[in-house]
């Protein structure tokens, strides 16, 4: 104990002589200094350390899917998220990118690195994906399997069907494998010439 928390201690006893006398210590009308061994026992004893403040709970991780290419077709790969999974973690998991291992394998993305999305769900089946405007800096080609990486990972969480896309904030037409464009939610089937191949057979190299 410092030499100030000590005089405090004193200080407080000396204010209680009635608790004080009670507990054997002599009354004293004036604070005085005592030798050590007269303190009561403990009041010189160090006061315990703080304990640790936890700052951040720790985050329960859930797994979402997310798609890259294989070729010119989809492939699933899985990623863990903060719980619970939305649709908005599995997109920014998605624009992640495939990992060191993945492109080894021969996965790559067709969305520019650069891109950014906000996801909003304005309803249990749809979402809204408002794409940056690095998005479109690629070509259509690049942009139709851009898209088909984010309609299959968000339609991958329990509950939605449909994505509407907006770019920088603004209504926008999207291109489809066809060949036409639409403003309008698109789902799975809009791809579906893109969708993974069955299991077992083997990806396009």
């Amino acid at each position: 104990m410092t030499g100030r928390r000590l005089l405090i201690a004193l200080a407080t006893l000396a204010a209680l002589p009635v608790g004080a006398g009670a507990c054997g210590v002599p009354a004293d009308e004036n604070a005085r200094t005592l030798a050590v061994e007269e303190v009561p026992y403990g009041l010189l004893d160090e006061a315990p350390a703080d304990a640790p403040t936890t700052t951040a709970q720790q985050v329960a991780k859930v797994n979402v899917v997310v798609y890259f290419l294989a070729g010119e077709h989809l492939q699933p790969a899985p990623r863990a998220v903060a719980g619970p999974a939305t649709p908005s973690r599995a997109v920014n998991a998605l624009l992640g990118g495939p990992t060191e291992a993945e492109a080894v394998t021969g996965l790559r993305t067709a969305i520019n690195p650069a891109t950014e999305a906000a996801v909003t769900r304005p309803l249990p089946e749809l979402v809204v994906v408002d794409l940056s405007s690095a998005f479109a800096a690629v070509p259509t080609q690049e942009q139709r399997f851009a898209l088909a990486q984010i309609v299959f990972t968000a339609t991958g969480v329990p509950g939605v069907t449909g994505v509407r896309f907006t770019l920088a904030g603004a209504p926008v037409e999207v291109p489809l494998p066809d060949g036409t464009l639409t403003s309008l939610p698109v789902g799975r089937n809009a791809f579906a010439n893109l969708a993974p191949l069955p299991e077992g057979l083997p990806q396009p190299a």
